[in-house]
C-alpha cells in the first residue's frame, strides 16, 4: 500500500491533505514494523540493483525516511529504490515459502 500511495503521489505531483495523511499513517505503521523485519530483508536487498548497480544503503530506510508525502513530489531517486525494496520482499517471500 505504501508503494502505491508514493507511486500516485509522485505521479500527480501533487498531495491533497487527505492523501498526505494517509501517507503519514502508513509511513508511521511500516516504520513500527520494520525493526521485526530489516535483519530477514538484509541480504535480499543488498542483492539487489538500483539501474544496474547493487543497492548500497537500505531501500526501506530511505522510504521510511522520505520527510513526508511532499519530500515524494518530483523524488526521482526515491522512486528508483522502490523497485529493489519490492525484489527484497519478493525473495523473501519465496525464501519463506520454500522453507
Amino acid at each position: 500500500m505504501l508503494e502505491e500511495q508514493v507511486v500516485r503521489i509522485y505521479r500527480a505531483a501533487a498531495c491533497p491533505p487527505a492523501e498526505a495523511v494517509a501517507f503519514e499513517r502508513g509511513l508511521q505503521s511500516a516504520a513500527a514494523s520494520y525493526p521485526r523485519w530489516a535483519e530477514a530483508l538484509a541480504p535480499h536487498w543488498r542483492a539487489a540493483s538500483v539501474e544496474a548497480a547493487l543497492v548500497k544503503e537500505d531501500p526501506f530506510d530511505r522510504i521510511l525516511h522520505t520527510g513526508g508525502a511532499k519530500s515524494v513530489i518530483g523524488n526521482g531517486p526515491l522512486i528508483r529504490t522502490l523497485p529493489a525494496a519490492r525484489e527484497a520482499l519478493n525473495h523473501l517471500l519465496l525464501e519463506r515459502a520454500v522453507a
